[in-house]
Parts: C-alpha cells; structure tokens; sequence
C-alpha cells in the first residue's frame, strides 16, 4: 500500500520560484523609459507601448503573486490535514500518513 502525503517543502520551494519571478519581472518592467525630447512620429506610439508593456507586467506579477500565496495556503492546509488524519489514525491504531 502506498502512502499519500503532501510535501509542504516543495509547495514552499515552488511558491519562493513564483515570487522570484515576480521580482525579477518587476526589474525588467522599469527598464523602459519614454523619449520625452524627440519628436519623430512614432514617438507617440512608443510612449503607449511602454505604458501597456508596464501595466501589463504589473497584473502579470499580481496574478503571480496571488498564485504564490495561493500555493502556498493550500499547501499549508494540507500539511496540517495531514498531521491531523495521522493523529485520528494513530489514535485507533491505523498507520499513519
């Protein structure tokens, strides 16, 4: 028989991967910066671009943020509704997880 058993170290590891990523795409999003002295045609266009390419990293790193915490909630929820089936198994002499 198998044993089930979640791994709250490895959810942890995953969610610290996801909140890295955050930070390293908030770096990247503040690399642009806007041409406020040229007056080339395209100028204008540039300057909707860089402002959709930031706002569009920003709700990238919220969703990703919320997915860490996520994550990491759930797994916590698991561990403990791990320790708490051991501990009813333990008590009426089943294995435990």
């Amino acid at each position: 028989m198998s044993t089930v058993a979640s791994d709250l170290g490895q959810a942890t590891e995953k969610a610290t991967a996801l909140q890295q990523a955050v930070s390293i795409l908030q770096k990247q999003g503040t690399t642009a910066t806007k041409d406020e002295e040229t007056t080339v045609g395209g100028n204008t266009q540039a300057h909707t671009a860089i402002q959709a390419e930031g706002e569009a990293a920003s709700q990238i790193a919220s969703a990703l943020t919320m997915a860490s915490a996520n994550l990491q909630s759930v797994a916590e929820a698991f561990a403990a509704k791990d320790t708490e089936l051991g501990t009813n198994l333990s008590a009426i002499g089943g294995p435990t997880p």
